[in-house]
């Protein structure tokens, strides 16, 4: 019998399976859109980083053999990425674009 049936389409023969159909059962997926790699956002990469661990330790490693306790609790800082986080948290609050304007205007003056 070589008569079509007429409620197959085109896009259901097996070797059509592997692409994306835009038949109203399936949804296609959007056109991307983007040049590089997705998912890094500004919050990327805001632990320690592997030369503060050394640091860290080797300021925690000093504070234990010279007996000051607040060396050893700014290395174990530096090793957690606490101190990281608080001076990002501190640059924030303090120096904001539109914070202070006459700096921003002193500091471009004399880059000229």
């Amino acid at each position: 019998m070589s008569s079509a049936n007429p409620s197959t389409n085109a896009t259901d023969s097996p070797s059509d399976s592997g692409r994306a159909s835009t038949g109203s059962n399936t949804t296609a997926y959007p056109p991307q859109r983007h040049a590089g790699k997705v998912g890094y956002g500004p919050a990327y990469h805001t632990g320690p980083s592997l030369g503060d661990k050394i640091k860290g330790y080797e300021e925690e490693l000093k504070g234990h053999l010279t007996h000051n306790h607040a060396l050893t609790e700014h290395g174990r800082e530096l090793v957690s990425g606490e101190m990281k986080r608080k001076e990002h948290e501190q640059e924030m609050n303090d120096s904001g674009p539109f914070a202070h304007p006459e700096q921003n205007e002193k500091k471009s003056g004399a880059k000229e």
